[in-house]
């Protein structure tokens, strides 16, 4: 898939742009999914994806490849990563080598006696 180099630099604006939404806090404009399943969620739910980010890990799984390809078929702009660097943006102890820049939806709650619900505006 990748025909450059992958970003290895932590100066690359990609990465700072990415690393700044993981410290941030939850309140932002855009917020970081990681992962091909919350990826393939997000875009199934309608989301507009401003931008992803992934290393060779994430072509080796099918939900990785069809992720990338899902992103790729609705000109998500996709950028390969060194893995180390990926990694350093996961939550998680091992990475899935995906991760991507979305819109934070508004959430809206409807409070009951007995509970919230929760649903996301369109």
């Amino acid at each position: 898939m990748p025909a450059e180099e992958p970003v290895r630099s932590r100066a690359n604006p990609l990465f700072k742009r990415l690393r700044a939404l993981k410290e941030r806090s939850p309140e932002g404009t855009f917020c970081l999914l990681e992962g091909s399943k919350l990826v393939l969620e997000a875009l199934e739910a309608g989301l507009s994806l401003v931008e992803a980010g992934y290393s060779s890990r994430a072509q080796t799984t099918a939900s990785g490849a069809a992720a990338l390809a899902a992103l790729g078929a609705r000109k998500v702009p996709l950028h390969w990563m060194s893995a180390e660097l990926l990694a350093s943006l996961s939550e998680v102890e091992t990475s899935q080598g995906l991760v991507a820049l979305a819109p934070r939806p508004a959430l809206l709650g409807v409070a009951s006696r007995s509970h919230m619900t929760w649903s996301i505006a369109s």
